[in-house]
């Protein structure tokens, strides 16, 4: 027996929906989750509401996935990552930048950020090119996700998980160093104190030995 398709990626939204939210027939503008088929919605007065592969689709899994994680980014602010939570504006999809392209890129603290989103296959060579030019950046592992996510466990996965994200690199925060100070009202008393001392004693000693050599 077949299995009839209940929900599909809605590629305006970048949201997973029901058939029931669904418009009918190619309208419903969704392909299929595991294919990446285009889907055409078929809701009428008798059968069940379901999905039906429509001929002519295209698409991979994965760039379903990558593009719902994109969208995610792209309609977010902020992402905890393993530096900490990095909030962000300006965020885009497929930015060109020099010889490569990012998945997405955020301006952050008045510089660029770039992301990768890594679902079958990871690039060294993208990942060297970011840091032979210091370029701030970070992948993000969607491995094992499955593509029938609900949105908002994978925004939560997305957003919230510092640990499906690594490092590819980001510039060592180097500790400020304060000079020493006197750290208190009692250091100040006790310095002058000391000074004063010194100079009396010296007052004398020098009063002494000129008076006996005069």
């Amino acid at each position: 027996m077949k299995l009839s398709i209940k929900r599909g990626f809605h590629t305006a939204t970048g949201r997973v929906i029901s058939i029931g939210e669904a418009d009918n027939g190619l309208a419903c503008g969704c392909t299929d989750l595991i294919t990446g088929e285009v889907l055409e919605a078929v809701q009428g007065p008798v059968n069940d509401w379901h999905f039906r592969r429509y001929d002519g689709g295209s698409g991979a899994p994965e760039s379903i996935l990558h593009k719902r994680i994109k969208g995610i980014l792209c309609c977010a602010n902020w992402i905890d990552l393993p530096t900490g939570r990095l909030s962000y504006s300006l965020p885009a999809k497929e930015k060109k930048f020099g010889r490569i392209q990012p998945d997405v890129t955020v301006k952050a603290g008045g510089e660029w950020v770039f992301f990768e989103i890594y679902v079958t296959s990871t690039n060294p060579a993208k990942d060297q090119y970011y840091r032979d030019r210091k370029m701030k950046s970070f992948e993000m592992n969607a491995t094992g996700i499955p593509y029938d996510i609900g949105e908002e466990d994978l925004r939560r996965l997305v957003l919230e998980d510092a640990g499906n994200k690594r490092i590819i690199f980001w510039p060592e925060e180097r500790p400020v160093i304060y000079p020493v100070a006197v750290q208190d009202e009692g250091d100040w008393v006790e310095y002058l104190l000391a000074v004063l001392i010194v100079a009396v004693l010296a007052f004398f000693g020098w009063r002494y030995l000129k008076r006996r050599y005069k």
